[in-house]
């Protein structure tokens, strides 16, 4: 069943959304890789992960290391900050992605994305200082309740 909700929080269905990417349609640009990539961590698509991985990054260990994530982690929201294209084949997305910690945990970056023969590829990232959100923020799981009514208690 793909009439659920898409884990990235676009707002749209995950079967008018990250499904169609996971399923092989190309990327339109970086941040819709991003957010494909995000939704495979939450969903357990190592394959999709591992195939959107620019070639020159690739590692022997990746698929252990991806499913080691995908297995003890929960992931709870996402939060794109900002997004960038150079005008040529490369690409940055600032996000943060939220899981389930004590407290809870959060993976904030800016991610470099290419282009080869017309598909991006995530390249790598760069770990950035934690964020706070704001007590009167809307949470970042997608509730629609303020953050200090949801995940902030």
């Amino acid at each position: 069943m793909t009439d659920f909700a898409c884990p990235c929080l676009s707002g749209r269905h995950y079967q008018h959304c990250c499904q169609p990417l996971h399923d092989g349609l190309p990327a339109q640009n970086a941040e819709s890789l991003m957010r494909s990539r995000y939704c495979a961590f939450a969903l357990g698509k190592t394959d999709y992960l591992l195939e959107t991985l620019a070639p020159a990054m690739r590692q022997s260990d990746d698929r252990e290391q991806l499913q080691q994530t995908i297995e003890q982690t929960q992931w709870l929201g996402l939060q794109v900050l900002e997004s960038s294209f150079d005008g040529n084949d490369e690409a940055t997305v600032e996000f943060v992605a939220w899981y389930q910690d004590t407290p809870l945990g959060q993976l904030h970056e800016r991610s470099r994305f290419c282009k080869i023969e017309q598909r991006w590829y995530y390249l790598d990232g760069v770990m950035l200082k934690p964020i706070k959100p704001e007590r009167n923020s809307l949470c970042f799981c997608g509730s629609g309740q303020k953050f200090k009514r949801c995940h902030g208690r």
